[in-house]
């Protein structure tokens, strides 16, 4: 809890982390969550990371409230970076939703593409719409998977 964001949320073997590596996906949401209460802070990114480690952990309803609260309220008009297109099309996966999820993997592949982190995102739209029987945690390796092949064949 003493940690700061940073360390918390990003470091490799810090934070939420060191469970998620070891695949206590409901421990790293409830770290997060903890984290959140504790330090009073609302940060998309923590929010973000809860919802993936609910999804990971197959508890997609709550994965579906954690993200909405990772959604960006007032996104900038002119934001190369499309993320709430990103969160929102996870959200409709998390949801069952499969038109919800192609509508917003549409959005990023026709306004995103010149930023590298939304061809990510959309890696994973992709890997999701392509495999949307699959879990959420399988989608993940398949997700690398696919970047790995798309990556190789491109240089």
């Amino acid at each position: 809890m003493a940690l700061d964001q940073k360390r918390f949320d990003q470091g490799d073997s810090t934070g939420f982390r060191v469970l998620a590596q070891a695949r206590c996906f409901a421990e790293a949401e409830q770290l997060i969550l903890a984290y959140i209460t504790t330090n009073n802070n609302q940060s998309s990114n923590l929010w973000w990371h809860a919802a993936q480690m609910a999804a990971r952990g197959g508890r997609l309803v709550a994965a579906s409230q954690h993200a909405r609260r990772a959604l960006d309220a007032e996104p900038a008009k002119d934001d190369p970076f499309l993320w709430n297109d990103y969160v929102l099309g996870s959200i409709a996966f998390f949801e069952r939703d499969r038109a919800g999820l192609q509508r917003h993997r549409d959005v990023i592949a026709e306004r995103g593409m010149a930023l590298w982190a939304n061809r990510m995102n959309l890696n994973m739209l992709d890997a999701m719409l392509e495999n949307f029987d699959l879990s959420y945690e399988e989608i993940g390796a398949k997700a690398v998977q696919r970047w790995k092949t798309k990556t190789q064949t491109q240089n």
